[in-house]
């Protein structure tokens, strides 16, 4: 099962439409801040900025800044950003 958004990275758990979900159905690739409708909400956004976002939330919950971009580094890993 996927755990993670392939867009952002954020726990799908954490996403309020994820408690929505019958889990017997496919779990949803993307969470519902970066994917709606079958398409991306910001679909011109780039990598950088997608980190820079994401850096930007994990500290407006308190993570300090360092494990912030730490974690925000495994973006470039996830099924939107591979090339």
């Amino acid at each position: 099962m996927k755990t993670i958004c392939q867009s952002c990275s954020m726990p799908l758990k954490k996403d309020p439409k994820f408690k929505t979900l019958d889990l017997k159905e496919d779990i949803p690739e993307y969470c519902s801040f970066c994917f709606e409708n079958g398409s991306f909400k910001n679909p011109n956004i780039s990598l950088k900025e997608m980190q820079k976002l994401a850096i930007a939330k994990m500290k407006s919950f308190g993570i300090p800044t360092v494990f912030a971009w730490f974690f925000s580094r495994k973006i470039a890993k996830l099924k939107r950003w591979k090339k």
